[in-house]
């Protein structure tokens, strides 16, 4: 039976470009290297990773994907074969590879597609004690995505202007306990806050 990300691997058009893709199934074709990047994902991450440890996880991750890719291929001598192949690896979604190998960790990895610079993500203590992991996760994401929740019609519009032009990108939710929350994206886009309605 196929893995998720087995079946995202497959898929062509899930894939931001060529590269990308040859670049995951590189890093993931042998079962050494698999292993190599899942344990790693699963140091950086573990099973119970909130929004912001998630977020770290994926660029840290990506990061040292990078790195790695760039040690094996590069020679670093000028030639037409290393021009071509540094070219080619930057075009390289790194952060799109990293998301896919934590998604096995973290399934919600794969959804952190941002349509906007997010900053470092912070949360209060009272969304930590408030609400579960799995629904801030969910929440993030689906910010992160342009789904701004329960936020209203106002709200909604004023979002999808921010994300053109800048301007704080706010979404509102409510947890399955009935507790409302926010994600809140500053306009200089440094930081996106999780946090309770009523620390607002």
């Amino acid at each position: 039976m196929e893995t998720r990300n087995e079946e995202i691997s497959a898929r062509y058009d899930f894939w931001t470009n060529d590269e990308t893709w040859i670049t995951f199934k590189w890093v993931t074709e042998d079962t050494r290297n698999r292993r190599r990047w899942l344990g790693r994902a699963v140091r950086l991450a573990g099973k119970a990773a909130g929004p912001a440890e998630l977020n770290q996880a994926i660029h840290e991750l990506a990061r040292e994907i990078r790195d790695s890719v760039h040690d094996e291929c590069c020679a670093y001598v000028a030639s037409l074969t290393d021009d071509l192949l540094s070219s080619a690896l930057e075009r390289v979604q790194w952060r799109e590879v990293a998301k896919v190998i934590l998604g096995e960790i973290v399934p919600a990895a794969v959804s952190f597609d941002w349509l906007f610079p997010f900053g470092t993500i912070v949360e209060t203590s009272g969304v930590l004690n408030q609400i579960p992991t799995e629904e801030r996760l969910d929440a993030v994401a689906r910010h992160a995505r342009g789904d701004w929740g329960e936020a209203d019609g106002v709200d909604w519009s004023e979002n999808d202007s921010a994300v053109r032009v800048g301007g704080r990108v706010f979404s509102e939710f409510c947890s399955k306990a009935g507790v409302a929350f926010f994600v809140v994206t500053a306009p200089d886009r440094t930081t996106t806050t999780v946090l309770l309605a009523d620390e607002y």
